[in-house]
């Protein structure tokens, strides 16, 4: 008698070993990819409360003049104005940082740069996306000299949040 390949029982044998072994390596392979959009979406929240933080700061840390809170006559909602002129040239820099409403209760945050010089002509007047993902409202509160600037940003269901304390640069 000669064998012509596998019979039923070795089929159902081999499908009891097989079958575990697939579904836990479908089960890994799909936690692998959730773990990978869950770090991320991590990881979009954290830069943008990163990038938002590193230039609010920046610009706080320069400031002469700030004015918190939304100026009824722009049509956007405003987060802040800084001024400050550059002690080497006299160059007046106007900073107005705004939002642009991204839905779900999400903001970009824009900001606008106008730089004037002594005779109050303009030099510079550009705007940048600051951050994305921003959630309403920033807060941005003072204690004595210290500034304390709170971001949070959402990516899909993760969140992140920074703190950032700022004390302005002295004489300002």
């Amino acid at each position: 008698r000669h064998d012509r390949g596998f019979g039923l029982l070795e089929y159902l044998i081999a499908l009891a070993v097989i079958s575990p072994l697939a579904y836990a390596g479908t089960l890994t392979a799909s936690s692998i990819v959730r773990g990978t959009q869950r770090s991320t979406d991590q990881m979009v929240a954290l830069r943008q409360v990163q990038n938002m933080g590193y230039w609010m700061s920046r610009d706080l840390l320069t400031a002469q003049n700030m004015l918190p809170g939304d100026d009824s006559e722009t049509p956007q909602l405003d987060l802040v104005a800084f001024v400050w002129t550059d002690w080497e040239n006299a160059e007046t820099h106007h900073v107005h940082y705004y939002y642009e409403d991204m839905g779900d209760n999400l903001n970009r945050v824009k900001r606008h740069v106008v730089v004037v010089n002594d005779a109050q002509v303009t030099i510079s007047d550009r705007t940048t996306s600051v951050a994305e993902n921003i959630l309403d409202p920033v807060s941005l509160t003072q204690s004595g000299n210290l500034w304390k600037l709170v971001v949070q940003a959402r990516s899909r269901n993760r969140m992140e949040t920074r703190e950032y304390n700022v004390l302005p640069r002295p004489n300002a």
